[in-house]
């Protein structure tokens, strides 16, 4: 069985992945989907917990594609702040283990096309710890240029 790189050392390629990862996960996702704000807001902070716990792509791409989702289709500043400050605080590395960058890009940048002051300043703040993986879309920086004006 081949290995691949893991951030704690190296990992089987088809090993499954941890139940208490995937339990946690699922648990995570239910309370994004609350009607309750406090209760989403707590689910909210504790994706970088199962981020740090569990530091695998699967969990990393899945947790941030399912923060972003959220960030998109909120219209309430202090979900998306919370969701700016787990995702600012996840170390920029860990960006590279989202595999589906393009759609974790295009759901936060959706957000640069709002009229809403607040939300676009959140949104290049999530953007600016994600650095790594946008630095060579120039489409992103003509957005920037445009959010300055």
């Amino acid at each position: 069985m081949e290995n691949e790189p893991s951030s704690h050392g190296y990992q089987k390629k088809n090993e499954p992945i941890s139940s208490e990862a995937m339990e946690w996960l699922n648990k995570l996702d239910r309370g994004l989907r609350s009607n309750q704000i406090s209760e989403q807001v707590e689910n909210i902070v504790r994706f970088k917990d199962l981020i740090h716990q569990f530091p695998i792509p699967i969990i990393v791409n899945t947790s941030l594609l399912k923060l972003s989702e959220l960030y998109k289709n909120t219209e309430n500043h202090m979900i998306r702040y919370w969701i700016m400050s787990v995702m600012t605080q996840i170390h920029p590395t860990q960006y590279w283990k989202v595999f589906n960058k393009q759609e974790l890009i295009k759901r936060i940048t959706f957000v640069l096309n709002n009229n809403d002051s607040t939300a676009r300043a959140l949104t290049l703040k999530i953007l600016s710890n994600m650095a790594l993986i946008i630095k060579d879309r120039i489409d992103l920086f003509h957005k920037f240029v445009f959010c300055w004006n």
